[in-house]
């Protein structure tokens, strides 16, 4: 086992980025690295063709992943507009529907006011016509 670490003891800033572009190999990020660190490059010519193939493969499935991110980014909001339209419209037909009621019922309570008659201090009567 190896030696414990000194609580006491000062350590520089870590920084976890990577830069310089795209990598299309192995790529290590350590922090403090005590011994050789080996990053074997391939055995046979199959295996680079292979190791080839499947970066290409992945890289094609991230531009693809970042296609599509960018597509949903920029996707107009067409969903939220058509609960909108949805919502104004059922309350204009509403209204529309709840006028066109009153007035009706307006008109027919008006037509059966105006058509009842008394007739020499009879008995309310309806109009014959």
């Amino acid at each position: 086992m190896g030696e414990g670490r000194d609580p006491d003891a000062v350590e520089p800033d870590i920084d976890n980025t990577i830069s310089g572009g795209n990598f299309n190999g192995p790529v290590g990020q350590f922090g403090f690295v005590h011994g050789d660190v080996h990053l074997n490059p391939p055995r046979s010519p199959e295996e680079a063709a292979f190791r080839a193939r499947y970066m290409k493969k992945m890289q094609e499935e991230w531009d693809a992943q970042k296609k599509a991110k960018r597509d949903a980014e920029n996707k107009p909001a067409v969903g939220g507009c058509a609960i909108l339209y949805g919502i104004v419209f059922i309350v204009v037909f509403g209204f529309l529907a709840w006028s066109a009621w009153k007035a009706y019922d307006n008109f027919h309570r008006e037509k059966q006011s105006s058509c009842v008659y008394m007739e020499n201090g009879g008995p309310p009567q309806e109009c014959p016509w």
